[in-house]
C-alpha cells in the first residue's frame, strides 16, 4: 500500500508537525505501508529522502496537466519508476490531504481545480482521498463554476474532515454541497508528544513568556495600522512580562519564512533568547517548559494548548478563533482588528495561568479521544 501525504512540508513547522503525526498514525495501523510526497520548494528531495518518503511525480507544469496519461503508461514503465523511489498517481491506493488551510478565498481557483481534478481521477479508478482536518473557505471570490467543480469532487472522497464550524458553515454555502461525508474533527497534531530531550529547555522555564510572530500576521496586521499595529502590539507585550519579572524568548516557528522578522522583534523587545530550530517536535517540547505563550503562529498555539500552557493567539484568520473554542479558551484569542488588547489579556491571563492551565490538561484528553476516532475511522478505510 502507498500512502501519499500530501500538502506538508519542513518549513512550515505547523506543516512539518501534520507530516509527522500523520506518518505515525499510518504506521501505527498499517505498519508495511510506504509513504510519498511530491518535491517542492518548501518540501525539497534531500529533507523528504530523511523522512523516510517515495516521490510523488506530479504530470504538471505551468497549467499543463498530464496526469490522466499517467494511467496509461504500461505497468513495466511505472515498475522500474518505483525502483527509482518514484511514483505516479495510479501507484497511490490513497492520498491524505493535510493542506491545513488551502482552499478558500486566499489561496484562489487554482487549488481547487486541480484537487477537483485529482479527486474525481482516483476515485474513478479505485483510489481514495480523504481529507484530514483543516480549514476551508470562505469561497466568496471563487468564481461559480470553480465552486461546483469542487463541491461535486467532495462528494466523492472517502472523508472530509473539517477542523472547526465556521469551515463547515462555508463549506455549506458551496452549490449543491452534500454533507454525508463530512465530520468535525479537532487539529489532529494535538495528540503528538514530543520526547524528553530538552534542547531549548534549558533556557526556559515556567516563569518565561515566548513570543511566536507570524510574517503573514505582520503583514496583514499592519494594513489595519495605528494602535493595532503588529509590532507595536508584541512591543507592549513584552513590557506587561517584563513588569511581572517574566523572562522573555522568541521563538521562529518557520525557521526561513520568519527569521527577520524574529529577530527584529527579539532585538526591539530585549529578549533573553532567541530560539531557531527547524525540528517541530524540539519547539514543542521547549513551549510546554514555559510559564505563558503570545502565539501568532497556528501551530504554536495548538502547541501550547496542547501541552497545557495558557497561550494568547494573535491571528489572521477563522483558523485560530476555532482552536481556541476547541480548548475552550475563547477569550484568549485576538484577530487583526483587536490585537491591541493583547497586552491587557496577558496581564489578566498571567493572574489566573494556574486555572487555565488545569482547565486545557481536562479539555485535552476529550481532543486527543475525539482524534483517536477520527484515525481509526479515517485508517479503516
Amino acid at each position: 500500500m502507498i500512502i501519499e501525504l500530501k500538502g506538508g512540508q519542513f518549513v512550515n513547522q505547523g506543516a512539518h508537525l501534520m507530516l509527522l503525526a500523520a506518518k505515525a498514525a499510518v504506521h501505527r495501523y498499517h505498519s508495511s505501508a510506504a509513504i510519498a510526497m511530491r518535491d517542492s520548494r518548501l518540501s525539497g528531495s534531500a529533507a523528504r529522502k530523511k523522512f523516510g518518503a517515495l516521490r510523488k511525480q506530479p504530470l504538471r507544469r505551468r497549467g499543463l496537466d498530464l496526469s490522466a496519461a499517467a494511467y496509461f503508461l504500461p505497468r513495466f514503465s511505472r515498475d522500474f519508476l518505483l525502483k527509482l523511489d518514484i511514483v505516479l498517481e495510479p501507484d497511490i491506493d490513497l492520498i491524505l490531504d493535510l493542506s491545513g488551510y488551502g482552499y478558500g478565498d486566499p489561496w484562489g481557483a487554482h487549488s481547487m481545480l486541480a484537487t477537483a481534478d485529482e479527486i474525481n481521477r482516483m476515485t474513478r479508478h479505485g483510489g481514495r482521498y480523504i481529507f484530514l482536518p483543516q480549514a476551508f473557505g470562505p469561497f466568496t471570490e471563487i468564481p461559480l463554476a470553480v465552486q461546483k467543480r469542487f463541491s461535486s469532487s467532495l462528494t466523492k472522497a472517502s472523508l472530509v474532515a473539517v477542523r472547526d464550524s465556521r469551515s463547515l458553515s462555508h463549506l455549506q454555502q458551496l452549490p449543491d454541497f452534500d454533507d454525508r461525508n463530512v465530520s468535525l474533527f479537532p487539529d489532529f497534531t494535538v495528540a503528538l508528544m514530543p520526547t524528553a530531550d530538552r534542547g531549548y529547555m534549558s533556557q526556559v522555564d515556567d516563569h518565561t513568556l515566548i513570543i511566536i510572530p507570524n510574517v503573514r500576521v505582520q503583514e496583514r496586521a499592519n494594513e489595519v495600522g495605528g494602535e493595532s499595529s503588529y509590532l507595536a502590539t508584541l512591543q507592549r507585550v513584552a513590557d506587561v512580562a517584563r513588569r511581572a519579572s517574566y523572562r522573555l524568548a522568541v521563538l521562529n516557528h518557520s525557521v526561513g519564512e520568519d527569521d527577520a522578522l524574529c529577530r527584529s522583534i527579539f532585538r526591539s523587545v530585549g529578549a533573553d533568547v532567541l530560539i531557531e530550530t527547524a525540528d517541530p517536535l524540539e519547539n514543542k517540547r521547549t513551549i510546554s517548559a514555559a510559564g505563558v505563550v503570545v502565539s501568532s503562529r497556528y501551530h504554536g498555539c495548538a502547541s501550547a494548548l496542547s501541552m497545557g500552557i495558557p497561550c494568547i493567539g494573535l491571528g489572521w484568520s477563522h483558523k485560530y478563533d476555532a482552536l481556541f473554542n476547541d480548548f475552550d479558551m475563547q477569550p484568549w484569542v485576538r484577530g487583526l482588528s483587536a490585537m491591541s488588547d493583547a497586552p491587557r489579556l496577558l496581564g489578566e491571563l498571567l493572574e489566573s495561568a494556574h486555572i487555565v492551565q488545569a482547565r486545557l490538561f481536562s479539555v485535552k484528553q476529550g481532543l486527543i479521544g475525539r482524534t483517536e476516532l477520527m484515525w481509526a475511522q479515517i485508517l479503516g478505510v
